[in-house]
C-alpha cells in the first residue's frame, strides 16, 4: 500500500511539474506573438475556504 502511494505521489509531482513548464512555454510562445498576459494582482488570488464563512462546530450538523 505505502508502495502504491508513493508511486501515486510521485506520478502527481510529474504532471504538476510538466503543466508548470508547458504553461509557462505556452505564455512564452504567445508572447512572440506579441501577445501579452494579465498577471493577477496578488490581493485577487483567494484560498479554497471563505474565511468570512460561518464554521460549525464539532456537534453540529448544520441541521435545526
Amino acid at each position: 500500500m505505502e508502495d502504491q502511494l508513493g508511486s501515486l505521489s510521485l506520478v502527481l509531482s510529474t504532471i504538476a511539474l510538466w503543466t508548470t513548464r508547458y504553461v509557462d512555454d505556452a505564455v512564452a510562445q504567445l508572447g512572440r506573438y506579441s501577445f501579452t498576459a494579465s498577471t493577477p494582482a496578488a490581493g485577487a488570488l483567494r484560498p479554497l475556504s471563505d474565511a468570512d464563512a460561518l464554521e460549525l462546530d464539532e456537534d453540529d450538523e448544520g441541521a435545526d
